[in-house]
């Protein structure tokens, strides 16, 4: 049986497929970003948003230290579109003739609030610019921008790397003018385009004035990603604390910064219909792969069916109440999930969201039961079991299934450590019915959510002390520096920057969402209790009917 061919090609197929899920990912996003000409807007010192303001204070004195002096402030357009326009400011060093550029970082490291490039322009029409850990991340540069990075987690080491390399140079730099700066603004703006595409790296789009990658190097670039993505995570942990001692405020400031970064950017990605289709299509794929490995072939698509028939009502529930960026997708040897994005959502919006996936499948399963019973048939007798069985477990209140989050939704939102005991009570129970019923998908489950105990004895923590400091009626702006400035005071705020991105989303989305009425709790909780019961109900008066017809 192991060496058969019905056990090695589903195998193969799946290790390659969970391999490839990252790189696919990327490919997909890569081919769903739309490039567009740059553009630059000056502005008068000090104006911009001021959000952005303690970075940019902070910014202007570590550079002073370093011989730079105020260029310009400005708003530039990035050339690709997942990205909303940025605000930087400019120094310039008149001795070195050299350029600072400095935004808000892209993975912030709790030590310094900004990030730099350093340029300079040269008379044969290059530009050096030294950047510091981001350099795989940068889809999109012309030929006569060199792009270094010495990756040494420290912008005085970074200046210094940058000196050293021009001088190594045999080209003379420019002087560092604000003429010399904005005609390189200009530049970068109207000839990277033009210069990919005559490289053969971009296409035009469907869109107007929109261009994209070819699909070969969509490939060869999300390699090239992934890599960049770990070096500016791992670089952002192990950075060294500055000389210079910066401010809470700015900290934090570029902590909220890269977190709207963040959102904006997986906002776009997750609009994407191509990169959608590609997920559920890739993971569906994986999904029948692992359970033919398990079981067959025929009962893999029977239970993609079953399931997919519960995401799909997740999907059209979420459609129906405005949710955003619905998309359904699979997960091998686990089951499925449907995502959307509402941040108003109310109680009864979710629960009825929650509902439709197992609602719908209790009805077909009475459905392919009542036909069994007319036609005798095995098929409908399965089919319907297994509509029956999966649909009516997610009901029930365990997390992560759909009961145990209507829960979640009604009650242990608002109460953190009760919800920690709901979550290690849901773990005891599946770990208990796999091991008395010998099912090992509830013990795999129970596994899993297991590695996160001490994850979710956190998240509790912290929402407690968020929820603590929340003023009444807190905005969007004053909810992020109330959870960000919990994490600050956390050991998770020296943790790696995905668990600080996690957790901020998460509690975010805990303290905005609108708090329940008593009558919506009540008629939340009669619904569910209503649908739980329903099926027992039919299941009852059903058997005591055939009792009463098989009594003589």
């Amino acid at each position: 049986m192991l060496y058969s061919a019905e056990f090695i090609v589903p195998a193969v197929f799946l290790f390659f497929a969970i391999m490839l899920v990252p790189r696919v990912r990327v490919w997909l996003r890569l081919k769903s970003l739309r490039f567009r000409k740059g553009g630059v807007f000056f502005m008068e010192r000090g104006q911009g948003a001021a959000t952005f303001r303690p970075i940019f204070e902070e910014a202007e004195r570590a550079m002073e230290a370093l011989g730079f002096e105020h260029c310009c402030t400005s708003t530039v357009t990035p050339l690709w579109t997942s990205e909303p326009p940025k605000q930087i400011m400019a120094f310039a060093h008149k001795q070195a003739m050299a350029f600072a550029i400095v935004l808000p970082p892209t993975i912030p490291n709790g030590k310094v609030p900004f990030e730099v490039h350093f340029q300079t322009l040269f008379d044969d029409g290059t530009v050096l610019s030294t950047v510091d850990g981001i350099s795989l991340s940068i889809p999109a540069y012309p030929d006569w921008f060199k792009l270094e990075d010495p990756g040494v987690g420290d912008y005085i080491k970074q200046w210094e790397a940058h000196q050293n390399s021009c001088e190594s140079r045999e080209s003379n730099p420019m002087p560092a003018t604000i003429e010399n700066y904005m005609e390189l603004e200009r530049r970068f703006g109207s000839e990277t385009i033009p210069n990919m595409e005559a490289r053969g790296d971009l296409i035009h789009a469907d869109e107007p004035f929109q261009w994209r990658l070819t699909s070969s190097k969509a490939w060869a670039l999300s390699m090239q990603m992934i890599k960049g993505e770990q070096n500016m995570m791992a670089q952002a942990q192990t950075v060294a604390a500055p000389q210079t001692r910066f401010s809470g405020n700015a900290l934090m400031a570029a902590e909220i910064a890269a977190y709207d970064r963040h959102q904006k950017a997986e906002e776009f990605f997750s609009s994407g219909s191509q990169g959608k289709i590609g997920r559920f299509i890739l993971s569906a794929a994986a999904f029948v792969a692992a359970f033919t490995w398990l079981w067959s072939f025929e009962n893999a698509l029977l239970l993609l069916l079953v399931i997919f028939i519960h995401e799909i009502g997740h999907y059209l529930a979420m459609g129906l109440f405005g949710y955003k960026n619905r998309q359904v997708f699979f997960v091998p040897f686990l089951g499925a999930a449907t995502m959307g994005a509402k941040d108003d959502a109310t109680i009864m919006q979710r629960v009825w969201v929650l509902l439709g996936g197992p609602a719908p499948g209790l009805l077909l399963g009475v459905i392919c039961m009542l036909l069994f019973f007319h036609t005798h048939n095995d098929f409908m007798l399965m089919l319907g079991a297994m509509f029956l069985v999966i649909n009516y477990l997610n009901l029930l209140p365990i997390t992560p299934f759909d009961g145990g989050k209507i829960l979640d939704a009604l009650f242990f939102d608002r109460f953190p450590r009760a919800q920690f005991f709901f979550f290690l009570g849901s773990i005891f129970i599946l770990a208990s019915c796999g091991l008395l019923l010998s099912e090992p998908i509830l013990l795999f489950i129970a596994v899993i959510f297991s590695f996160g105990i001490k994850a979710k004895w956190r998240q509790g923590s912290l929402a407690k002390k968020a929820m603590a400091a929340l003023p009444p009626k807190a905005g969007e702006a004053i909810t992020k520096k109330v959870v960000f400035k919990t994490l600050q005071e956390d050991a998770v705020g020296n943790g790696p920057y995905s668990q600080r991105l996690r957790l901020a989303n998460t509690l975010i989305k805990l303290l905005g969402a609108p708090k329940p009425t008593q009558l919506e709790l009540v008629k939340g909780a009669l619904i569910y209790v209503g649908v739980l019961i329903l099926p027992l109900i039919i299941v009852l008066l059903f058997f005591l009917q055939n009792a009463n017809i098989a009594t003589p």
